[in-house]
């Protein structure tokens, strides 16, 4: 196929055009072969893992998805190609869910907005639940953590570990100085049902927004006020629109490592090892991660203008004990609530 410039440019269209198929064909030809099926037989299939979340960048489950895309790549040989999309650019949480359940994401760590798929999922969020942070983890790791992996993973999600965020507190654009100052005031909810009885046994009028509208919902009086922990509030600059913090700690949420059951089974032995390994391990370094780092995030918000305040809970602690009793009736959970108080 060698030829001059000159004699390239005296021949016609035509001869041209033959010239580039032939070598095409030979192209093609060489790769069909025996030494191209060898090369491709030897060259390791990648995979693309698309992480997405719609928290903002430097907020706990941003770091969860940095932490697991940098293990298995590590891990994988680059065998694992991951992408993480922070801050809802595949949409809100509701959103991003769907996608795992679809194929189109293959990552997500998630809260129980999951109960939207497992309505059980929903009682690890129940306000005033756990002693501590070391509850919360021996129930993620006992039987009523095991028993929700495997009704998330009929649907299709499979948990590859559960970690936990710092206890919730409010911001609100007019300052709370006891708990009757909550009466009336529109509080953004997620689309779960124990957070929107969570806001009204705090005496608040729950308002749902999806977690990427939350900033706006602020800005435009849609939510006077936003229940979160004190991360997520810096990490989303909603301090400059809500000056007041009050400690409430009425929830400490559960967040789900998850990822879609239909990809994980296409994967090799080897890498199934990856991902299993890289997510447990993600999960203990979050835990240590968050219980480290909240304290830090409420001097953050003190540094930035935030009044932060502490109030008597002792009303808005009976009026949500009663939600125990209630989600146990309304979701057939009873017995697994039971088994999270007597968890030691």
């Amino acid at each position: 196929m060698r030829h001059s410039g000159a004699g390239w440019h005296g021949l016609n269209v035509a001869a041209k055009i033959g010239l580039v198929v032939g070598g095409a064909v030979m192209l093609l030809a060489a790769a069909s072969g025996p030494a191209g099926r060898e090369a491709r037989a030897q060259a390791p299939q990648k995979f693309t893992i698309r992480i997405a979340h719609s928290s903002a960048k430097g907020h706990w489950t941003d770091l969860a998805s940095e932490k697991f895309a940098e293990l298995i790549a590590q891990r994988s040989d680059g065998r694992f190609a991951p992408r993480v999309y922070p801050g809802g650019q595949l949409g809100g949480e509701r959103d991003i869910a769907e996608g795992v359940l679809m194929g189109s994401v293959e990552v997500q760590p998630v809260s129980t907005i999951l109960a939207n798929w497992v309505p059980k999922v929903a009682i690890l969020d129940l306000p005033y639940l756990y002693r501590d942070m070391e509850h919360i983890r021996k129930v993620h790791a006992g039987p009523v953590g095991q028993e929700l992996k495997r009704l998330l993973l009929e649907k299709g999600i499979r948990v590859m570990g559960m970690y936990h965020q710092p206890p919730r507190i409010t911001l609100t654009k007019r300052p709370v100085k006891k708990l009757e100052d909550y009466k009336g005031m529109k509080m953004r909810a997620p689309e779960i049902d124990v957070y929107i009885a969570a806001i009204r046994g705090l005496g608040a009028t729950p308002t749902i927004v999806p977690w990427p509208e939350v900033y706006t919902s602020l800005q435009t009086g849609v939510a006077e006020g936003v229940e979160v922990d004190a991360g997520a509030h810096y990490t989303m600059k909603f301090y400059e629109i809500a000056k007041y913090a009050t400690l409430t700690r009425h929830i400490t949420q559960t967040i789900f490592f998850n990822i879609a059951e239909k990809f994980y089974q296409s994967l090799p032995a080897d890498l199934r090892k990856v991902v299993d390994t890289s997510g447990a391990e993600t999960c203990d370094y979050l835990n240590q991660v968050t219980e480290a780092k909240d304290q830090e995030m409420l001097e953050k918000l003190k540094s930035v203008g935030v009044t932060v305040t502490e109030i008597d809970l002792t009303q808005a602690r009976l009026n949500l004990a009663a939600l125990h009793e209630e989600f146990g009736r309304k979701l057939g959970a009873s017995d697994l609530i039971k088994q999270i108080k007597e968890t030691r």
